[in-house]
């Protein structure tokens, strides 16, 4: 008779009869030990920073954080311009740039619509030529909500090109202001051209300001029928003055680099019921 005792396989010591036949499948079948799932630690890390995310960006998007609002710009403009991919690499880098960067008390965004900020980049008169119109400037605000609207807008009567042969440098809307580096809103369209540009009236209207201040220069703002109001700002010399009646196509000023500005461009707003509106609606650019 076969005993269990005689016959134990080395290393096993017990008390209890030894079924041979199982010991002998467990350790010929070469079964893998159970091994934990990794991918499982992953999976709870990546549910547990998406859900950082989101509420993350639930509390920009509540208080409207100068940085939710710099990158929702930023995906507007990617994502409604044809633009090379090298150019879609260098607006992913600005933005990463943006949200990382240290940012202390004075660096913070002001809540105070008044403020007035232009934006400036070099600009060098003697390689100055038509193929490089860089001028940028316009008038800047914190807070847009109230004051702006970017619904599209027509007229009746169709608008006159205020300057001609002019390259957009700096357009309406939300934007990081190179002086101040602060995200601030563009309440107008920057058209560069060359110094001595005629600069002509829109719409046919009154003047109500031919003035001159530090931020704007030399400056015109024509008050048109059905509570619309067009400016101009920056010019080399202005051919009006307040109380003046002008006609659709009127030269009422040159175009030049007055006020904080970084070279001969045209700074031209266009407000409608006391809202700044983009100019591009209206304008055959």
């Amino acid at each position: 008779m076969y005993n269990a005792y005689e016959h134990e396989p080395n290393g096993i010591a017990s008390g209890k009869k030894y079924d041979y036949c199982e010991y002998r499948r467990g350790h010929e079948s070469g079964e893998p030990k159970v091994k934990t799932d990794f991918l499982l630690p992953v999976l709870k890390v990546q549910i547990i920073l998406c859900i950082a995310i989101g509420i993350f960006m639930l509390i920009m998007f509540k208080t409207q954080s100068s940085v939710f609002l710099f990158l929702r710009e930023s995906y507007y403009n990617i994502s409604s311009t044809d633009i090379p991919f090298a150019e879609v690499v260098k607006s992913i880098k600005k933005s990463a740039d943006f949200v990382f960067e240290p940012v202390n008390d004075t660096d913070k965004v002001k809540k105070n619509d008044e403020t007035e900020s232009y934006s400036q980049e070099a600009f060098s008169l003697a390689s100055y030529d038509d193929n490089e119109l860089t001028g940028i400037g316009g008038e800047d605000i914190l807070t847009a909500k109230e004051k702006t609207s970017f619904a599209p807008v027509s007229m009746s009567q169709k608008a006159v090109m205020p300057v001609e042969n002019a390259k957009i440098t700096s357009k309406f809307g939300y934007r990081v202001n190179p002086v101040t580096e602060e995200y601030g809103f563009h309440t107008g369209l920057d058209l560069a051209v060359r110094e001595g540009t005629p600069i002509r009236a829109t719409f046919g209207g009154t003047v109500i300001k031919a003035q001159e201040s530090k931020l704007r220069g030399n400056y015109v703002v024509i008050s048109h029928s059905d509570n619309v109001e067009t400016v101009y700002c920056h010019c080399k010399e202005l051919f009006v003055s307040e109380g003046d009646i002008v006609s659709a196509g009127d030269i009422i000023a040159l175009a030049g680099m007055t006020g904080q500005a970084t070279g001969p461009h045209l700074h031209f707003e266009l407000k409608i019921n006391g809202l700044w509106c983009n100019p591009v609606w209206i304008l055959d650019i």
